[in-house]
């Protein structure tokens, strides 16, 4: 489900952020304390793209500053370091020194 920016679900979500709580503990407490609401049931990846996504001001500053991490952008997944052999040079002996 997606975190509307507007609406009181946001406001406590953005308050719980300012306690620097993180977008799990975030979720999971909202699932604990509607356990019947299910419209009040936010997963941590919807957090996230609502903080990533707002427009620009004040108000996303704050809110991605309260994450842990603190960081202003997004930085995407590396599947480990890529290397480039293209122009590798094989000057060492294979005997030995």
């Amino acid at each position: 489900m997606k975190l509307p920016l507007d609406g009181e679900l946001f406001e406590l979500v953005a308050y719980l952020l300012r306690k620097y709580w993180s977008p799990e503990q975030i979720a999971r407490t909202l699932k604990r304390m509607f356990p019947d609401n299910t419209d009040h049931h936010v997963s941590h990846e919807a957090i996230y793209n609502a903080l990533y996504l707002m427009p620009r001001g004040s108000l996303k500053k704050e809110l991605i500053a309260c994450l842990r991490q603190g960081n202003g952008k997004r930085r995407p997944r590396s599947r480990g370091r890529i290397v480039d052999n293209r122009f590798q040079t094989w000057s060492a002996s294979i005997c030995g020194p």
